[in-house]
């Protein structure tokens, strides 16, 4: 959906395995059921070790046994951070030593409350039959001059791009893949409407 702090925030695998994220104290946490929710781990701190921002607005994507999870922070001056961190299931742990994450995108945002709102989605590019051996994953989000995205295949980030036809009124984007192509929605408060965009794997936006 489009709305504030509306992105997916518990997903679950083929197998019944289930990670949920959620924001608090400024920072942003997750846990896990490999029962189908019937018990949880402890909560474990994604955004540990990052220091002096207020972390909000988590995404969460579960895909085979690794959740990736997306989200902003935001310095007291305004400085806009969006991080990722992969999460393994099975070992129960960050896959970036010390808990560290990575940044997806840095930019000035202006002020302190800005809303980012990042969300991801993710799938295995191998049951696509497309020639890659590792996760396809698409992240978008809000920057004060439009809706941004940028995707990451292995360990290679592409160039951020901005979506066609986004600027600086539009809210709260949204992602979701299909069979053949992904798809992204946001709130164009220029004409009170939702608006809709799509691209296959390797194409461009239309």
């Amino acid at each position: 959906g489009t709305a504030p702090n509306n992105q997916r925030k518990i997903a679950q695998n083929t197998s019944g395995w289930m990670c949920t994220v959620y924001e608090s104290g400024d920072h942003i946490w997750l846990c896990k059921s490999i029962d189908g929710g019937a018990t949880w781990s402890q909560d474990l701190c994604v955004s540990k070790g990052i220091t002096g921002k207020m972390h909000k607005y988590p995404s969460v994507v579960v895909k085979d046994k690794t959740a990736n999870i997306v989200w902003q922070a935001v310095s007291p001056s305004g400085t806009c951070n969006i991080y990722l961190s992969e999460y393994d299931i099975p070992t129960n742990t960050i896959r970036y030593p010390g808990f560290l994450s990575e940044i997806i995108a840095s930019f000035n945002a202006g002020t302190s409350d800005f809303v980012s709102a990042p969300a991801i989605d993710a799938y295995s590019l191998v049951q696509r039959d497309v020639p890659l051996t590792d996760d396809f994953k698409q992240v978008v989000w809000k920057q004060p001059d439009g809706i941004k995205t940028a995707n990451k295949v292995q360990t290679t980030w592409s160039s951020i791009a901005t979506l066609p036809g986004t600027h600086g009124n539009c809210f709260y984007p949204s992602i979701v893949f299909g069979w053949s192509c992904y798809a992204v929605c946001w709130e164009d408060r220029n004409s009170e409407s939702i608006q809709y965009i799509e691209t296959t794997y390797g194409g461009g936006w239309a």
